[in-house]
């Protein structure tokens, strides 16, 4: 069970199907904190980088200076941005082609959305109390996307989609460490 609670994410996601959660203590004004989640580089997450090439058996360009956070977001959109808290989410369809792609995730029309065949997946980092904690939620319209999305869930997103998650929140932990022991000096 989360210690923190995130207002946003639950107004975007009242219930879920899916859900992984993780935490790691940050120390770090909120907004720099937050900043540091969005300006991560590809070389900045090794650990992803290599998944990625995995995945796309090598086609896939991850260029070390590159901004982590729009590459690794592309099929979503930001919902939210606050001074301690960013959440994004997009709804998927499986099977979906570029010719028949799902509806953008749109803040004022997200929370209701409930069209059968579609799953709405969202996460968010949110910083409160020194601890830097993720949350991704997925909630599928019907039975048959919902059986589809734990099959996804149990073999794909979850051991890796937790890994990545697990470096990114350490990566924000280094870079506000260099950022202190910088103004230190």
């Amino acid at each position: 069970m989360p210690t923190q609670s995130s207002p946003r994410l639950d107004h975007y996601f009242p219930r879920w199907d899916l859900r992984e959660y993780h935490e790691l203590a940050v120390d770090g004004p909120s907004d720099e904190v937050i900043r540091a989640v969005e300006t991560l580089t590809w070389g900045e997450m090794p650990i992803f980088r290599v998944l990625i090439k995995v995945v796309s058996l090598g086609k896939a360009s991850t260029p070390r200076d590159g901004i982590f956070f729009g590459k690794a977001v592309d099929a979503g959109q930001r919902l939210e941005r606050t001074d301690n808290e960013v959440v994004f989410a997009w709804i998927a369809r499986p099977g979906a082609t570029q010719e028949n792609r799902p509806p953008s995730a749109e803040p004022e029309t997200f929370p209701g959305f409930d069209e059968p065949g579609h799953a709405k997946i969202g996460f968010n980092f949110r910083h409160a109390d020194g601890v830097l904690s993720s949350e991704t939620r997925v909630w599928s319209a019907d039975e048959k996307t919902r059986r589809l999305f734990r099959v996804y869930w149990a073999v794909a997103a979850r051991p890796f989609g937790g890994l990545c998650r697990h470096e990114w929140l350490h990566a924000v932990r280094r870079r506000m460490r260099e950022a202190e022991r910088r103004h230190a000096s």
